[in-house]
């Protein structure tokens, strides 16, 4: 039985637009299970908008209550237990200095080698800033992604996991907040970069896909074809290597202007952010020790906390309030 395709996708120009967002590897092959996807596409974009727009205001919707009922219900493991009294309050004390969050990961390969990030921010005294293309207002840079949401830095970092390894607790996987937060960029850039026009589809396209591709690759030694959300799930292949959340207070760096499709969730500095600036990691139980021993070694001690005891604060709030920043339960 063949299926009919909704008129709102029929226009083959907006379709490719769309499809170059979030296949980029397929630009040209436009599969039919891929077409049915549109959607739910479509769907998050809306969800992103709505959210996006009511948690501005200071009291709370029915919408966005409901939706707050719904994804607690969804992401609910009766599994984990509460956090003790004196874990939470020292959480909440650390969230209420965190105003920026970074995702980050133990390991990363730069130019076929694999790098030591954690040490690398100890002996040089903070975050340095990397190679990021794909901003449209930007262009190619050095910068750091931060965002006020902790709960959009956290994706990438568990792109860092040792897929090895079974990821511990996580209140949502990190494809289920991807597809939140990166729901609004197809939309955005869409307009913004007026990809309707062929001329401007082709320059997107020379920046998207090599950008893509170095996003996904830099937390793997073999390279490998899959969409954005399956590799925030899938991990990296180096060995050892672990997920980092840094909490980062407000007056960390100078924001740089960016896009609009960037700027929705994310803050971007071209400078260094000295660990001054650092509230606190997070990482997994099993290596708090080893965090807290390379940043004693370089004489710079920061506060490392499990990331699963920050998993299971959060899940103590509402899915509005942690999309928005809003994190003193």
């Amino acid at each position: 039985m063949s299926t009919r395709i909704p008129n709102y996708i029929r226009n083959m120009e907006i379709k490719q637009s769309i499809h170059q967002l979030l296949w980029p590897e397929n630009l040209e092959f436009l599969t039919r299970s891929q077409i049915r996807n549109y959607p739910g596409v479509l769907g998050r974009i809306a969800c992103t908008l709505y959210v996006d727009s009511k948690n501005r205001k200071t009291d709370k919707t029915l919408g966005i209550r409901m939706v707050d009922q719904y994804i607690s219900k969804k992401l609910a493991d009766a599994s984990e237990a509460p956090l003790p009294q004196p874990d939470h309050e020292r959480i909440r004390g650390l969230y209420a200095t965190a105003a920026r969050w970074h995702g980050t990961g133990r390991l990363q390969t730069r130019n076929g080698t694999v790098v030591d990030i954690l040490a690398e921010i100890a002996q040089s005294g903070g975050l340095l800033p990397h190679r990021d293309p794909i901003d449209l207002k930007t262009g190619d840079g050095d910068f750091i992604s931060t965002s006020r949401a902790r709960m959009y830095a956290r994706p990438y970092a568990d792109m860092h996991h040792d897929r090895q390894k079974a990821l511990t607790y996580r209140y949502g996987t990190p494809s289920f907040w991807g597809k939140y937060f990166m729901g609004s960029v197809p939309y955005e850039t869409l307009l913004e970069a007026k990809l309707w026009r062929r001329q401007n589809r082709d320059h997107y396209r020379q920046i998207a896909l090599p950008a893509m591709i170095q996003w996904r690759d830099k937390v793997n030694i073999e390279s490998y074809r899959c969409d954005i959300y399956d590799a925030l799930d899938r991990g990296s292949d180096i060995p050892g290597n672990y997920p980092i959340l840094v909490g980062l207070s407000d007056t960390a760096f100078e924001e740089v202007a960016v896009s609009k499709a960037i700027g929705r969730h994310e803050s971007r500095s071209r400078q260094l952010i000295p660990l001054i600036h650092v509230t606190h990691l997070e990482v997994p139980l099993e290596h708090i020790a080893e965090t807290c021993r390379i940043f004693e070694d370089a004489e710079t001690p920061v506060e490392v906390i499990p990331i699963e005891h920050g998993e299971r604060y959060c899940s103590q709030l509402s899915f509005s309030d942690l999309v928005s920043g809003r994190l003193l339960a």
